[in-house]
């Protein structure tokens, strides 16, 4: 499905309004003009500031949309699942090409499901939740291998940002996969949440604890792919 620049920036700020309201704040307090930019491959991609607020936009939409579907409120459910879509779209549109395919591939993933949801060809609450941890998956292997490439940059800020977003979304794709979390594996969400903050913040962080919780991270994601392929 293709999704016009005019209609992506309008889901998109959309979800931006939504998720301020939810913290009684404007978008005018806390940061910068929006502004869309157009990327090379024609889609928009969104002033990087408000990347962080986005985080959690496609884990309400799989909620809302497993709801739904319980509730045999079909196309509600599909159209949460491409409101999901569109954030990975987003992240696509930043993504190098090595990057961007398996973002790519879970789009059309929610795109498919959401078409055959409308259909009425789903049977099973099962294929929902497996989409959502593979594009959780996705997600959470996108932003590590971004918080390498910043890291290796110097740019401590946006490393804390995507160590945090690869810990999000490394916990929820486990959730969604039907794992229970292992003490190991908590703990290690928990130390790189705490690193996450504090390189945010800008706060002096040893380099050898920074390699440390994304060699540990890396760990963690591969462990999970693996798990999968079994």
């Amino acid at each position: 499905m293709k999704i016009s620049k005019m209609k992506l920036v309008l889901v998109l700020l959309t979800s931006i309004v939504t998720a301020f309201a939810w913290t009684g704040s404007s978008i005018a307090q806390i940061g910068p003009p929006i502004s869309p930019l157009p990327s090379a491959d024609g889609y928009t991609m969104l002033n990087e500031y408000y990347l962080p607020v986005l985080m959690n936009e496609p884990e309400i939409c799989f909620h809302n949309a497993r709801r739904n579907f319980i509730k045999k409120e079909l196309k509600l459910s599909a159209e949460d699942l491409r409101k999901a879509s569109v954030y990975l779209r987003l992240q696509a549109g930043r993504a190098t090409d090595e990057y961007k395919h398996p973002l790519m591939e879970s789009v059309r993933e929610l795109e498919k499901l959401a078409a055959k949801i409308e259909k009425g060809t789903v049977t099973s609450v099962k294929e929902l939740d497996n989409t959502f941890a593979r594009a959780h998956q996705s997600l959470s292997k996108y932003h590590y291998l971004k918080a390498l490439k910043t890291w290796i940059g110097k740019d401590i800020h946006n490393t804390g940002h995507d160590i945090k977003a690869a810990v999000y979304h490394l916990e929820h794709a486990l959730v969604w996969h039907g794992h229970t979390l292992e003490t190991k594996t908590k703990t290690i969400i928990k130390k790189a949440r705490l690193i996450a903050e504090q390189l945010i913040d800008k706060k002096e962080q040893s380099a050898k604890k920074v390699n440390m919780i994304l060699n540990e991270t890396s760990k963690e994601i591969e462990k999970m792919e693996n798990s999968q392929k079994k």
